[in-house]
């Protein structure tokens, strides 16, 4: 659940003067069409849980496509007693404590920046026409993409460039601390159960992944990285003890 101070104080006045229920119906319906409608595959997923007493406070966790160093990341929003008319609040969690910016989208100071929730000056939500699974389908596509750093403003023509490597070998030291070793180790309430399960399926997978992010990384920490790949090596070896005790439980 968000943080009562993360809350905008307009939907604590509302919840507090009783006028939460009439809001209530709307709520449910936007949430009912998403049930039916966020991407859920193999290869990619968004899920939602929400709050039990309060149904516009929502959690999001974002599983990033296949081929992408994206995997586990958390996402908090508050969609407003106006969440048709104006876009929701989206704060982007995993962050490692306010350390790490994985996408110059997403700032280490939880800031998701996107035009349709208002926060980039393009034009950007539609009043009753844009929706959070337009939101939710833009976070998993643009957002948490294979090359980030062509994101950055002005940087969209710089594919494959140095730049743009040494970003994206940046990018997979971070995920692999914090969306992946960081999640196994504590993962964040309430899907727990579900990265639990996430890895046990794709074990294989994601060693398979880790393969490429060390033969990617060449052996040796990015210049100006923070992180060398022994990282990368224990979050292997993690990944492999894991599918081990996943195929003993099989069997058994």
């Amino acid at each position: 659940m968000l943080a009562t101070a993360d809350i905008p104080k307009r939907s604590l006045a509302i919840a507090k003067d009783g006028l939460w229920g009439p809001l209530r119906q709307g709520f449910f319906d936007l949430l009912a069409v998403l049930t039916t409608n966020l991407p859920v595959a193999w290869d990619s997923s968004v899920f939602l849980r929400v709050d039990e007493n309060r149904v516009d406070i929502i959690k999001a966790l974002i599983i990033g496509p296949e081929g992408t160093s994206f995997c586990s990341f958390l996402f908090d929003i508050f969609l407003g007693p106006n969440h048709n008319q104006a876009p929701p609040s989206v704060k982007y969690m995993t962050t490692n404590g306010g350390k790490y910016r994985f996408n110059p989208n997403l700032y280490a100071d939880c800031k998701v920046c996107l035009s349709l929730l208002g926060t980039w000056s393009r034009p950007g939500w539609v009043s009753g026409k844009s929706t959070l699974l337009q939101v939710c389908a833009l976070l998993l596509s643009l957002i948490l993409c294979e090359e980030p750093y062509l994101n950055g403003p002005g940087w969209a023509n710089d594919s494959g460039t140095p730049q743009s490597r040494q970003y994206s070998s940046n990018v997979r030291r971070m995920v692999v601390k914090t969306a992946m070793l960081g999640n196994l180790k504590n993962p964040p309430e309430p899907f727990g159960d579900l990265i639990r399960t996430h890895y046990h399926l794709k074990s294989q997978a994601t060693i398979t992944q880790l393969d490429k992010c060390l033969i990617l990384g060449g052996g040796k920490a990015t210049i100006g990285d923070s992180f060398s790949t022994r990282i990368l090596a224990a979050a292997l070896m993690a990944s492999r003890k894991m599918s081990r005790r996943c195929s003993s439980c099989l069997s058994s």
